[in-house]
């Protein structure tokens, strides 16, 4: 044998969840190994700290991480003995970007190199990939460099003239983002639309009539005849906005109570008789199967599961998991905004529908479209890799999050391809005569075919109405008039900020829940009642950049640049633009931007982020203002450092400081009586016994020595450590360096 013979092929993805798994179904000739996502990213090198020559075609200067050079180094000696190397990371532009650097990053380019794609991690699915290698795209390369060097750019040059212009003291940590930045503004401007919105006083009137066997029948006022004449009576909030903004001369709302009093009147002293019975089926399609988008809205909105962790969950579910001793992967590629599935799994959900559930339940292949102009479909929705692996069949082996997922996922491709649900909706017109004359309208809903609102989430409907027949005369019992106001637009959650990113075209499917996460991290908005609101300084950075911005044609805060621009990344994945014409376009007026910001900044008034309020006040009235670190937080008052008045936080519970208890001017915090630490039995190198102490920012504990803080030995405890300390025997070498009596 010789010893070209004996070499094997290498096989390199991203995450090591897949390694042994891929390893099996490709047999004992292969070596898989993982990179552990991204191996390399730009340094902080040249102009601005960019990484990137921006006067030489913006070449960039890479750094492969400190934790990624054993990968790297393992990858290297691997190549050596290989015959085949095969890249098989994701199925998108950062998995095509990620096996590129891995063969810039090895040295790789002189070596035989297939790139390898599977949209599941199925035995069927990566051996049909490996038979169909393809060679690295470049396009999706160069559109990979086009979107992370203009983040790059707009992140750090954004980020330097927002600090800039922002007082000293308040601009540290201050952030901008290519689309961080304009998701931001969303946040903010809904905010200033709910603070400025005029309720509007409008009034909703029903009836209570019953017909001659009793039965009871709740009517709404539906319009009214004026000189023959119908006009429109609405009590929907949207409608209501719509007449408020634009006069509508076929259509009007009860504005106040006299308005309404006068027709309570004229109805109570009406005839009612039946005037039109009307009878329509109608029907409804189920949703398409799960993009990135709508898993993850669908998720918050059914299972409270926020999108980041609905993602974290998803990729295990893509990963694999362990299912009688052998790793499967459950569903495909979660990161996709394509409605597309695969002619052979259309095939197996039609004929597990029929089994399951009949024939009548399916109507054949559903094919859908993407909403999405610029979806890439080539790539498939999220499916399960199998429908036989049913929520119910698998529970078991599943925690009780990936579970909600997983069945959210099933359902939602078993219900897609499920025919549509038919309902009778029955619509009442019932005229009222008297004074004036009034049309009143009920309506009533059977299902007669549930269809996909079997598995769907979409409800399913029945208020039945009796038997009733044209010309019947109905008996009034009670006329109702209730008051209400119009409400502002909702603020926006974490679901519905995605769904409208997705609207707008700001941002890509794999980077909703990331953005949303920096948002919260940078604490530029907070959540309330599931709601995003934005702080102080999430407001002044919005409106800081937007004035640095307002005149600049590549705008970060534009929605619609914004959208351009991913516009334009994918016509350069699609080879249709150059990605450095592309930079050069967004560079030179966006840095002239930055440089005017940050001259204007040096010598005028610079913005001031006011604090958060707290609603504790001091005996002069003024509110105190949370200050210090992220782990040692305290009021203190807004005249510090003349005032040193200063409160522990957290508050008791029990004291409320409002302006009708005020704080004591001049107070300070009282020593916390800390339990004593407990002794743990074990003893460092001085012979001094550690004890059992709590962090005061979390309350976890751990092992610290006897003698701090002279001596700073500090030693994490193990889960299993507080039921039996004593059998744990340190290892020396661990606390060596910080023992003070060694």
């Amino acid at each position: 044998m010789t010893a070209e013979s004996k070499k094997t092929n290498l096989v390199i993805v991203e995450s090591p969840a897949k390694t042994k798994t891929i390893e099996k179904y490709l047999g004992k000739n292969y070596t898989v190994i993982a990179s552990v996502g991204h191996i390399r990213d730009l340094t902080n090198d040249g102009k601005g700290g960019l990484g990137i020559d921006v006067e030489n075609k913006f070449t960039p200067s890479y750094l492969i991480d400190a934790d990624k050079k054993k990968v790297v180094k393992e990858i290297k000696d691997l190549s050596k003995k290989a015959n085949k190397i095969f890249l098989a990371t994701d199925p998108d532009r950062e998995g095509e970007a990620i096996a590129w650097h891995v063969v810039e990053a090895a040295g790789l380019s002189n070596k035989t190199i297939s790139r390898i794609s599977f949209n599941e991690i199925t035995e069927k699915a990566v051996i049909q990939a490996f038979d169909n290698p393809r060679e690295l795209d470049q396009d999706l390369i160069d559109a990979h460099k086009g979107r992370r060097f203009s983040d790059r750019i707009a992140g750090f040059r954004g980020s330097r003239v927002l600090q800039a212009s922002v007082k000293s003291g308040r601009n540290k940590g201050l952030s901008a983002g290519r689309v961080q930045t304009p998701a931001l503004g969303l946040i903010v401007d809904r905010e200033r639309i709910i603070e400025n919105f005029k309720k509007q006083e409008y009034w909703s009137i029903s009836v209570n009539l019953e017909n001659q066997k009793h039965f009871p029948i709740v009517s709404k006022l539906h319009s009214r005849t004026n000189n023959n004449k119908k006009i429109l009576i609405t009590d929907d909030q949207t409608e209501i906005k719509k007449i408020i903004n634009k006069n509508n001369n076929n259509k009007e709302f009860i504005k106040s109570e006299e308005q309404s009093k006068s027709i309570k009147k004229d109805l109570e002293n009406s005839n009612f008789v039946i005037k039109n019975i009307k009878n329509q089926e109608t029907k409804s399609k189920p949703p398409a199967p799960f993009i990135t988008s709508t898993l993850q809205r669908s998720a918050s909105a059914n299972t409270g599961i926020i999108p980041a962790r609905t993602m974290s969950i998803a990729q295990s579910l893509y990963e694999g998991v362990n299912i009688g001793g052998s790793n499967t992967g459950l569903i495909t590629y979660m990161r996709t905004d394509s409605t597309n599935i695969s002619e052979s799994s259309l095939s197996e959900i039609g004929d597990f529908i029929k089994e399951k559930y009949g024939n009548k339940y399916t109507i054949g292949p559903r094919r859908y479209k993407s909403k999405n102009k610029n979806a890439q479909e080539a790539h498939e929705a999220i499916r399960p890799t199998s429908i036989f692996n049913t929520p119910e069949k698998i529970s078991t082996y599943l925690n009780p999050d990936q579970n909600k997922i997983y069945k959210l996922i099933w359902n939602r491709a078993v219900a897609s391809q499920m025919s549509d649900s038919i309902s009778l909706i029955t619509t009442v017109d019932i005229l009222a005569t008297g004074n004036k004359e009034y049309l009143l309208q009920s309506k009533g809903e059977v299902t007669k075919f549930e269809g996909h609102k079997i598995l769907s989430t979409s409800k399913i409907s029945n208020s039945e109405l009796p038997e009733l027949f044209e010309n019947e005369s109905l008996k009034l019992n009670k006329v109702n008039s209730t008051k209400k106001f119009t409400d502002p637009p909702p603020r926006y959650n974490e679901a519905s900020l995605i769904r409208k990113m997705e609207e707008e075209g700001i941002g890509r499917p794999s980077t909703y829940a990331s953005i949303i996460q920096t948002i919260k991290n940078r604490e530029y908005a907070r959540i309330e009642k599931k709601a995003l609101v934005p702080t102080p300084t999430g407001i002044t950075v919005t409106d800081q950049l937007r004035k640095i911005f307002k005149n600049c044609t590549q705008n970060i805060n534009d929605l619609r640049f914004t959208s351009n621009m991913e516009e334009k990344l994918d016509l350069i994945a699609n080879g249709k633009e150059n990605w450095i014409e592309f930079l050069e376009k967004f560079y030179s007026p966006f840095e002239e931007s930055v440089q005017k910001g940050i001259e204007e900044a040096k010598n005028g008034d610079k913005a001031n982020i006011p604090a958060d309020p707290t609603g504790v006040f001091c005996e002069e009235g003024l509110e105190l203002e949370e200050k210090g670190k992220k782990y040692n937080k305290f009021l203190g008052c807004s005249k510090w450092p003349e005032c040193k008045t200063i409160l522990n936080l957290p508050l008791p519970k029990n004291i409320k400081y409002d302006k009708s208890n005020p704080v004591k001017c001049g107070s300070r915090p009282n020593k916390k009586n800390n339990p004593p630490a407990k002794k743990s039995g074990v003893i460092c190198l001085g012979e001094n016994e550690l004890l059992i102490r709590k962090r005061k920012w979390d309350e976890k504990e751990f092992l610290g020595c006897g003698k701090f803080p002279k001596c700073k030995v500090a030693f994490p405890m193990k889960p299993e450590d507080d039921k039996n300390i004593k059998k744990w025997e340190l290892q020396k070498n661990l606390i060596m360096e910080k023992c003070v009596d060694k």
